[in-house]
């Protein structure tokens, strides 16, 4: 953190609220890229255009089926 950049101290929040928002950004970081899914736009946009999701999910099913057969010899 920059000390003179520190937006928690400027934010004009209260200890309850600062705690909050040190929790959010924690899980946020915590979440890694995952955290992604939590926007409302990106969340808007997969339930609007649902098709990369499922081109997604069919090939890492079949990227799964390949490293069984891969696994179990077939």
């Amino acid at each position: 953190m920059i000390p003179e950049r520190n937006l928690m101290a400027t934010s004009g929040l209260d200890k309850e609220q600062q705690r909050t928002w040190i929790s959010t950004i924690t899980e946020m970081i915590n979440e890694g890229p995952r955290m992604i899914r939590r926007l409302q736009k990106i969340r808007q946009a997969r339930t609007a255009h649902p098709e990369p999701s499922r081109w997604n999910s069919r090939r890492r099913i079949e990227l799964e089926l390949l490293q069984l057969m891969h696994i179990y010899g077939r």
